[in-house]
């Protein structure tokens, strides 16, 4: 997961996927899509990255959940502060550090693809509801 800062990077995958990064855009990289992505020249561009893996994502993405690789979430301030916060599980055992873990980033996860996902069908809906008073006005 590639979370952007700041400026602006160019993302394009094998896939076919392709797009600006601008800061406050979560990147879902998988091993298997080849990609590129990074700053324009004589542009810059920081970002926060977690690398992860294991069978609870495996089957996030098998049910379709993450298929969008990217997503947007801000204020970036907090949003930096949620993902720094996965693995900052301070005076628990190794077992209990790491299933802390992958709650805190499956929690983190659900929310900026769900909350992605919600804001667009409703984007989506608006659009439909629109289209349709402009017909019935026409048609009356």
């Amino acid at each position: 997961l590639v979370y952007t800062l700041a400026g602006r990077a160019l993302y394009r995958d094998r896939a076919g996927g392709s797009r600006t990064l601008t800061p406050g855009d979560a990147l879902l990289l998988v091993p298997e899509i080849e990609h590129v992505y990074g700053p324009a020249p004589g542009e810059r561009w920081s970002e926060y990255y977690l690398i992860f893996e294991g069978p609870v994502f495996e089957l996030w993405r098998s049910a379709g959940l993450l298929d969008d690789p990217v997503r947007h979430a801000e204020p970036v301030r907090s949003w930096l502060a949620r993902l720094e916060s996965v693995t900052e599980v301070p005076g628990r055992s190794h077992v209990a550090r790491a299933l802390t873990e992958v709650c805190r980033l499956q929690e983190i996860l659900a929310e900026i693809w769900g909350r992605s996902a919600a804001a667009a069908a409703t984007s989506a809906g608006d659009a439909m509801d629109a289209a349709c008073a402009v017909l019935e006005a026409d048609h009356g």
